[in-house]
C-alpha cells in the first residue's frame, strides 16, 4: 500500500518537515511490534496539524485520520519533505498535569508556543488500563511533549495556573470528584522544586481568592484515554469546556 511505504519513511521519533511552505514539526509513535503507528504532524508557525493512527492486521490495514479528511493524511504523508529525520531528544521534553476535564486543557495548551504534541490520558489512580468509566483515583490529565529549546517547564506551571482554578479542591466548574483535582506529577526533583516556586509565586501574587490546592505528586504511568477524547475540542469546536484563560500577565 502506497501510505504505508509514506509512513515507513518517517522514522519514529521526533523529526521535521516542509508541507505547502510550511515547517511541521512531526511526532511518530510504533506499537504492536511494527503493526501501529501513530502520527501526529503540527505546523510550527500556526494551528494546522495532521493526526493519525495506522493499523495492520492479518487480513487488512486501516488508515484512521483523526477527524479530518483521508485525503489531507495521504497528500501529506505522500508531500511533506523531511529536513531533519531525527531532532535532538534532548531537547523534547515532557510533562504532567491534570486540572479539571482534560478536555479543554488540552486546547489551550496544544497552541501554546514551544509545545509539539498534546495527549490526554488517565494518571495517579489505583487501576492499571483504566477507561473513561473506570479509572478510580486517576486524575483527568495531559501529556504535553515540549521543546526545551522553546518553552521549560516553569513556563507550562505559570499557564497552567491562568487557565483553570487551582483553589478549588477536587472540582473545576460543574465537573466534582478527584478526577477533576489540580495536580501536577513531578519526574524528578528538579521539576518538584519548580512546581513549589511556581506555586509560591501564584499564592504571593493575590490573583486568586484562596491558595493553591494543586497537589504536587510523583509521576505514575500515563495511560493514554480512548481516541473519541483526543482532541476532542478539535473535533467538536462547541464541545464542553470550563477552560479559558483567566490572566493574560504571567506570574513569572
Amino acid at each position: 500500500m502506497e501510505v504505508l511505504a509514506a509512513i515507513l519513511q518517517i522514522p519514529e521519533g521526533f523529526s521535521t518537515g516542509i508541507y505547502k511552505n510550511k515547517k511541521y514539526s512531526i511526532t511518530k509513535e510504533i506499537f504492536n511490534n511494527g503493526k501501529s503507528f501513530k502520527i501526529f504532524g503540527k505546523a510550527l508557525e500556526d494551528t494546522d496539524f495532521i493526526s493519525l493512527n495506522y493499523y495492520i492486521t492479518s487480513k487488512n490495514e486501516y488508515l484512521k485520520p483523526c477527524e479530518m479528511p483521508q485525503e489531507k493524511v495521504i497528500h501529506f504523508l505522500k508531500n511533506v519533505q523531511l529536513i531533519n529525520r531525527t531532532l535532538k531528544m534532548n531537547t523534547h521534553k515532557k510533562a504532567y498535569i491534570a486540572g479539571g476535564c482534560f478536555w479543554g486543557m488540552e486546547d489551550l495548551f496544544r497552541v501554546r508556543p514551544g509545545i509539539i504534541d498534546t495527549e490526554v490520558g488517565y494518571i495517579g489512580g489505583q487501576n492499571e488500563n483504566p477507561t473513561y468509566r473506570n479509572h478510580p483515583g486517576h486524575a483527568e490529565g495531559i501529556e504535553i511533549i515540549y521543546n526545551s529549546e522553546e518553552t521549560n517547564f516553569k513556563e507550562i506551571l505559570d499557564y497552567f495556573f491562568r487557565i483553570h482554578n487551582p483553589t478549588t479542591i477536587d472540582r473545576q466548574g460543574n465537573d466534582i470528584g478527584s478526577s477533576y483535582r489540580s495536580a501536577i506529577f513531578y519526574q524528578n526533583e528538579e521539576e518538584l522544586k519548580a512546581a513549589k516556586e511556581i506555586i509560591a509565586l501564584v499564592n504571593n501574587s493575590g490573583k486568586w481568592e484562596g491558595n493553591v490546592a494543586t497537589t504536587l505528586e510523583a509521576y505514575s504511568k500515563f495511560w493514554d484515554a480512548e481516541p473519541e477524547h483526543q482532541d476532542y475540542l478539535v473535533k467538536k469546536p462547541d464541545g464542553y469546556t470550563c477552560h479559558f484563560e483567566r490572566f493574560s500577565e504571567p506570574f513569572i
